[in-house]
């Protein structure tokens, strides 16, 4: 390297060349010693996700075809007191499908780590996502069909004084089924930022919430008597005593039941400096279709020429004294249907801006959204048919003294149904900057 410098001449003008001789420089730049690399930025991310199907399906079926009870107690020339008599017919079903799905979900983000003074000049993000999907379906069938039941009482005196047992005479022919879907969903965010002072630049903290629940239910219900009789038909020839009371009833009766209950709670809340993004999303779908039938028809007699069925009782004396026993018969068909949707919706979302360290600077922005939709179909169909039903009472006395009691007779057929929708939704949301 050569320098000249002009005699007189404040400035100086120096010229560099690379010396061809392989001579080392005569001076030298000073060293310069570099700083560390700036530390990352720190990055917090949390993800949920939670997928759940559900199918439940139940069937049931109960069939009684012809039964028959029968009592027939002879006595001659034999006193004595005879006992209760029951006799009874059932055909019962039963269905449930039932489905739940309980979800919780729960994320936080807090500062990690202790930072010091001017170590960054990076943007922190917090960053959860959270998001639940169910999909329920419940289907349960019933049936229960009873043909032709029959219950027969025919006690017979011949001077055979006593007094008679009370008589209860029933058939039954019973379906219910339910259907039920449940899906509780709790969805929980918390994030908090913060800075030091010259470390950071603008923190970024981001939320998201989604829930979508759907879910069907379905509950079908048949319940059929046809041909149900009761007969009580004592006879007392010569033989003084009380006859005891008597109750016979025929009945039908379905029940169907769908439910869902879907009940949401997304809870977010987010404090810190910077920018704040939150948003929770809440969709419900439910359908419940209940049906229900409750059929009770008149049987057929054997000789073809007419119905058959109900409750009958003859009671005859002939020189027999004594009172009669009271008389309670019925005949009912009765149906109800019930499908009912709950959804409640509880929305929270906090945001707080907290003041920026000493010398920090970086943008403040909050935006808050919530949006909750729920679609509802509720179906109850009942339907309760009775045909024919007959109650009689026909009681005979000859030459014989005594009261006879009292006597109750009812036929009904009821049917209720419901369809309920039930939907609260609420929002709250809080920006404090």
């Amino acid at each position: 390297m050569a320098a000249r410098v002009r005699p007189g001449d404040r400035r100086a003008t120096v010229a560099v060349s690379d010396a061809a001789d392989g001579l080392a420089p005569a001076s030298s730049a000073p060293a310069t010693t570099r700083a560390p690399a700036p530390a990352s930025a720190p990055v917090q991310s949390a993800d949920q996700s939670a997928s759940t199907g559900q199918s439940a399906t139940a069937e049931s079926q109960a069939q009684q075809v012809a039964p028959k009870n029968e009592n027939i107690a002879v006595r001659v020339l034999s006193p004595g007191n005879d006992g209760n008599v029951t006799q009874t017919n059932n055909a019962a079903s039963s269905s449930s499908a039932t489905n739940t799905a309980p979800v919780t979900q729960t994320a936080s983000q807090a500062p990690g780590g202790s930072q010091s003074c001017g170590c960054s000049g990076g943007h922190t993000v917090d960053s959860i996502g959270q998001e639940s999907s169910i999909g329920q379906d419940a289907l349960a069938a019933s049936g229960a069909v009873q043909l032709a039941p029959a219950n027969d009482n025919a006690p017979v005196r011949i001077g055979s004084d006593g007094g008679s047992g009370s008589v209860t005479q029933t058939n039954n022919a019973a379906s219910s089924s339910s259907a039920a879907n449940t899906a509780p969903v709790t969805q929980t965010g918390t994030q908090v930022g913060a800075g030091v002072c010259g470390c950071y630049g603008t923190g970024v903290q981001a939320l998201a919430q989604q829930n979508h629940t759907y879910q069907d239910a379905n509950a079908l219900s048949l319940a059929l008597q046809a041909g149900a009789s009761n007969a009580s038909d004592p006879v007392r020839i010569g033989s003084a005593g009380n006859d005891g009371d008597v109750t016979q009833s025929n009945n039908a009766a379905s029940s169907g039941s769908a439910t869902n209950v879907a009940p949401t709670t997304q809870v977010a809340s987010q404090t810190g400096s910077g920018i704040q993004a939150l948003a929770q999303d809440a969709s419900t779908r439910q359908q419940a279709d209940a049906a229900s039938a409750a059929l009770q028809l008149a049987g057929e007699s054997r000789c073809g020429c007419g119905g058959s069925g109900g409750n009958t009782a003859a009671p005859v004396r002939i020189s027999s004294d004594g009172d009669g026993g009271s008389l309670t018969q019925s005949n009912t068909a009765a149906s109800s249907a019930t499908g009912k949707n709950t959804a409640t919706t509880a929305q929270a979302g906090s945001q707080q801006q907290s003041a920026a360290p000493c010398g920090c600077s970086g943008h403040s922005v909050q935006a808050l959204g919530q949006q909750a939709a729920t679609e509802q179909w509720a179906l109850g169909l009942s339907s309760a048919f009775q045909l024919a039903p007959a109650n009689t009472f026909a009681p005979v006395r000859i030459w014989s003294l005594g009261g006879g009691g009292s006597t109750a007779q009812a036929n009904g057929a009821a049917s209720s149904g419901t369809g309920a929708n039930t939907a609260a939704t609420a929002q709250r949301g809080a920006q404090i900057a």
